[in-house]
C-alpha cells in the first residue's frame, strides 16, 4: 500500500501545476484522520456475535478536479487500525481493515462558496487482516467493495478542510454456503493540499 500511495503522490506532484490549471484541471492531496465503526457484524449465532470494534482511521486521497464541471475523480485509501474482533470462543483478536477505491465526486454548487457539499460513489478493494499474537495466527480476506458517501469542503482561502462520512459496502462469507452484506462506516476530516 505504501508503494501505491508513494507512486500516486509522485505522479501527481510531477505534473507541472501550471499546465493543469491552464487546462482547467486542479489536483488536491488530502491526508485524513477519523474513526471507523461497523454497522453489521461479521458473523452471528444464537449466543455470539463477531463484530469489529470502533477504531482510529487514517486515510489519504489524491483528487483530480475538472473545474469547468461539477465533477472530480480521486484515488482513496482508508485504513482502520488497532480494531478488535471477538471470536466465537470468546478470545479477542487484533483486526485491521484497508480500503483502496476510486471515487467519482459530484459538487452540485459553485466552488466560489466557503462551504461546498459533495456526494461520492466508487468501488475498489477491501482487505481485512485478523491476527492473534498469542497463538501466532494471521489471516486476511480481500473482497470487492462499493463506496458511497457525502462530505463538505470548507474553503477558507489558504486553508481548506474536508469532513466526510462514507460507507464501504461488501459481501462477507459467513460460511461456505452463506454470505451477508457488510457495512463499514468511516468518518474522516482532512486537510486539503494545495
Amino acid at each position: 500500500m505504501k508503494r501505491l500511495v508513494c507512486t500516486l503522490t509522485f505522479l501527481l506532484l510531477a505534473v507541472p501545476t501550471g499546465v493543469l490549471h491552464a487546462q482547467g484541471i486542479g489536483w488536491t492531496l488530502t491526508p485524513k484522520v477519523g474513526f471507523f465503526t461497523p454497522l453489521t457484524s461479521l458473523s452471528q449465532t444464537d449466543s455470539t456475535e463477531s463484530k469489529l470494534a470502533t477504531a482510529l482511521a487514517l486515510g489519504l486521497a489524491i483528487e483530480i478536479d475538472f473545474r469547468a464541471t461539477p465533477l472530480a475523480v480521486r484515488a482513496n485509501a482508508d485504513i482502520a487500525t488497532n480494531s478488535e474482533v471477538e471470536s466465537a470462543d470468546g478470545s479477542v483478536l487484533a483486526a485491521d481493515q484497508l480500503n483502496l477505491v476510486g471515487d467519482l465526486l459530484v459538487r452540485p454548487f459553485s466552488r466560489n462558496y466557503i462551504v461546498q457539499p459533495y456526494l461520492l460513489a466508487g468501488a475498489g478493494l477491501k482487505r481485512y487482516s485478523i491476527s492473534d499474537d498469542e497463538f501466532d495466527i494471521s489471516t486476511s480476506e480481500q473482497m470487492f467493495t462499493a463506496h458511497i458517501g457525502a462530505g463538505v469542503i470548507f474553503d477558507f482561502g489558504n486553508v481548506k478542510l474536508s469532513a466526510e462520512l462514507s460507507d464501504y459496502i461488501s459481501s462477507w462469507e459467513v460460511s461456505a454456503t452463506e454470505s451477508k452484506g457488510q457495512h463499514d462506516i468511516f468518518g474522516m476530516v482532512g486537510l486539503r493540499i494545495p
